[in-house]
């Protein structure tokens, strides 16, 4: 079945509201527009009957006011705002990110490794949240006047509703942020790792410092595909969903991954196997590194299921499938 514009307005509400009353309101929603639509003799998938289509909508206005109508109550940042101050925080969060990253790297070229990691991650994290708690409270000063502002809002125009996002393309944002964080953490612990490492000789201790100056080599390859993935979080997040070409460089990212971890589990297996270590050891070690390589295999099949599914119905796009059937 095609989208329809009813469906897209009720995606618009929907977003606007919590999770929990969100299926709820949406089928309802829903419901009732198209009984709306049929009584006027309407076909909300009908080219001829757009027009009529658009005009039911306009009635029931934009979906950020109709959202609060539904008892979301009253937010620190007006609807009205809301789009903007999303965007700014999304550019705010970018260029900070991005700040950083070249800082770190001028550092490193400068002075070389010369930091602590801890450190690093503690002043992202610090600015980030002081931006945002500075944007919140300026957006939140302007909900506060936007009475007295007396700002004309453009008309709305139900024509330009967003297409359908289904469920497995929306972006969790709490997520990604932490995502994001974990990576870029650890790009600093791969490249703050000492590539010439000193141990005891003699031993047990030659065939450790065998696989250590193996895997060292490996590092470049760790910081590279751990940059990736900071590249591919941040432009979800810019985009705020995830896209054909985020999903198909977290398959390739993935696959890599796999690749560079399969090689450096091998290396392992082939220099400690005959070594004197005791068989529970070493089959921790070779478990440790086959579940990492089953995890990065599972996130990158995933992902490429999602990339072959069949287009879902708008119910099922809505979250609305389940929740008719319950009702």
């Amino acid at each position: 079945m095609k989208e329809t514009l009813i469906d897209r307005y009720v995606q618009a509400v929907g977003r606007r509201l919590p999770g929990k009353t969100r299926a709820d309101v949406q089928l309802e929603l829903r419901t009732a527009l198209l009984d709306a639509a049929e009584e006027r003799g309407l076909d909300p998938a009908a080219p001829q009957d757009q027009a009529g289509i658009i005009a039911l909508l306009k009635e029931y206005g934009p979906p950020e006011k109709l959202a609060v109508s539904y008892g979301v109550g009253h937010s620190l940042i007006h609807p009205q705002v809301m789009p903007a101050y999303r965007r700014v925080l999304t550019i705010s969060g970018a260029i900070i990110t991005l700040l950083h990253l070249v800082g770190l790297m001028l550092v490193i070229a400068n002075t070389g490794f010369d930091f602590t990691v801890g450190d690093v991650i503690g002043n992202y994290i610090k600015v980030l949240l002081m931006s945002f708690g500075v944007i919140t409270l300026v957006f939140a000063v302007i909900d506060r006047n936007l009475p007295d502002l007396d700002v004309k809002e453009p008309e709305w125009d139900p024509a330009k509703l967003p297409a359908l996002l289904p469920a497995a393309d929306r972006l969790d944002y709490a997520d990604t942020i932490a995502e994001l964080i974990t990576q870029i953490a650890m790009v600093g612990v791969f490249s703050s790792l000492p590539w010439d490492i000193q141990l005891p000789s003699g031993g047990s201790w030659a065939l450790i410092h065998e696989v250590l100056t193996r895997l060292t080599g490996l590092l470049p390859w760790f910081i590279a595909l751990s940059a990736v993935d900071v590249l591919i979080n941040a432009a979800k997040l810019l985009q705020g969903r995830w896209t054909r070409l985020t999903r198909w460089a977290t398959v390739l990212q993935s696959l890599a991954s796999v690749f560079v971890l399969g090689y450096a589990c091998g290396i392992t297996i082939r220099i400690l196997q005959p070594g004197p270590w005791d068989d529970r050891v070493f089959a921790s070690i070779a478990w440790t590194m086959l579940v990492a390589i089953v995890i990065v295999l599972g996130t990158a099949a995933n992902e490429l299921r999602k990339l072959l599914r069949p287009k879902p119905t708008p119910e099922e796009a809505l979250g609305l499938s389940g929740v008719a059937e319950q009702k």
